[in-house]
């Protein structure tokens, strides 16, 4: 039949079969990524299997190969988008337009919708930071490169922020190094988020206690937790004491064959990543048998558990000395030297192990749900310690009144986890004795001019 005939062209004839939906490709794509967010989430990135992905999609095996690669392919996905939500969130471009635009009102308006926003994202996704920062920094190398310049980008962008504020005198430095100092100021303050996140991920706070928590960081921030008096009385800036006064010394780590076989551990760990060790990789590096390994350890995931229970126990011991070195009767003078002398012991336990401790903090939690409930629950354990510190210091009078010791303590621990982030991502600009200053003197006294 010609054209004349049939009046259609044989290049625009119509499809036999199912018409082609516009956009199936990237609505199947979306609803992989969003199975694979859940089963990441629940059972974590090496145990998560493709099978359990197609099917919480609704899917066969084979309609999800026609739209990703595997499994590798989907993380990229759900990371992209995680990150993508986050900044949303955050909005970095506002936050440093906001500094450099000069209105002080703005700028504290600024910093509370942050916190609006990110409390909102984790509500509804409430395991998007463990799957960006935690599962996803397990997998391989190059997951952990784009990890860290996520961070550097936004170390990057809070430094500028900060860079501003100082120049405008609305954030007061204290230490000799007043551009140093600014840029870890540009670290700490971000950090106070954790509690708030932490916060949803454990106990799902009603909207008043978020308000109430939101309150009360911009109040440390700007004005530490001391009361106006003994903020008055504070020395100016915390010593610059290399090595602390009070601090205990560390307790007699383990030896013998079950202490060269943990750290013949570390190194492979550290060297190759968790998930691709194991057990004949350590005994070779310890030059033991098998047989002798099992005579300690029941599995490689054992051994991650006393690891991480020997770290736990040192840092805790850290805090236990520091309160039984405080004096019956605190004075504020007392209180900052023991609040340094914590922060400079910790941060050098870090320095001294440093491929360690960036192990524990970037690999450890995504292993699999319980190391993360692990880390929750030290997290729990070391503010509760540093709570005992400050019980002394309100009985005292020291702190303000409408700050709660427990809530002090998680921003403390929100301060001190800023200073590590940057240290295990190769950012930090300081020592750990000057960190150590940083922290206290915004701990007790904040960071704004009076």
């Amino acid at each position: 039949m010609s054209v004349m005939e049939s009046g259609v062209a044989d290049g625009h004839r119509p499809r036999r079969g199912r018409p082609p939906s516009v956009g199936l490709a990237e609505r199947r794509r979306e609803e992989l990524t969003d199975a694979a967010f859940t089963v990441f989430a629940e059972q974590g990135y090496e145990q998560a299997s493709v099978a359990d992905i197609a099917k919480r999609a609704g899917m066969g095996q084979g309609t999800l190969y026609r739209y990703v690669e595997g499994k590798r392919e989907l993380l990229d996905l759900v990371f992209d988008r995680c990150v993508d939500e986050l900044m949303t969130a955050i909005a970095p471009d506002v936050v440093v337009e906001t500094a450099a635009a000069g209105d002080l009102q703005a700028a504290e308006e600024m910093v509370e919708g942050v916190g609006a926003r990110l409390f909102d994202l984790v509500d509804s996704r409430p395991d998007i930071l463990k799957v960006v920062m935690v599962q996803s920094g397990t997998v391989d190398e190059e997951l952990r490169y784009r990890i860290q310049g996520l961070y550097q980008t936004f170390d990057s962008m809070m430094g500028r922020a900060l860079g501003h504020a100082r120049e405008r005198g609305w954030i007061v430095t204290r230490t000799e190094h007043p551009e140093t100092e600014t840029v870890h100021l540009g670290r700490l303050l971000p950090a106070l988020g954790v509690p708030g996140l932490v916060m949803s991920l454990t106990d799902g706070a009603d909207a008043d206690r978020r308000h109430t928590y939101v309150r009360a960081a911009v109040r440390m921030s700007a004005s530490g937790m001391l009361s106006d008096e003994a903020r008055a009385a504070l020395p100016s800036s915390a010593p610059q004491d290399e090595a602390p006064r009070s601090a205990a010394e560390p307790g007699a780590t383990s030896t013998g064959r079950s202490a060269e076989l943990l750290d013949a551990a570390i190194a492979e760990f550290v060297e190759k990543g968790y998930a691709a060790v194991g057990v004949r990789e350590i005994t070779e590096r310890a030059g033991v048998s098998h047989g002798t390994f099992y005579n300690y350890f029941d599995s490689k995931r054992h051994m991650l558990s006393v690891l991480v229970e020997r770290n736990r126990t040192l840092t805790l011991d850290r805090l236990d000395a520091a309160v039984a070195a405080l004096p019956d009767s605190v004075t504020v003078e007392a209180l900052q030297a023991a609040v340094h002398d914590v922060n400079v012991v910790v941060l050098l336990d870090i320095a001294d192990r440093l491929d360690e401790f960036r192990f524990l903090a970037l690999e450890v939690p995504g292993v699999d749900v319980d190391a993360f409930d692990t880390y929750l629950g030290l997290y729990r354990e070391a503010a509760g310690r540093f709570a005992a510190i400050l019980d002394r210091a309100r009985a005292a009078g020291l702190l303000h009144e409408r700050l709660a010791p427990g809530d002090i303590a998680e921003f403390w621990l929100s301060y001190m986890l800023g200073t590590v982030a940057a240290m295990v991502n190769d950012v930090d600009v300081t020592s750990p004795a000057e960190s150590a200053r940083v922290i206290t003197n915004l701990l007790l006294g904040g960071a704004r001019t009076d």
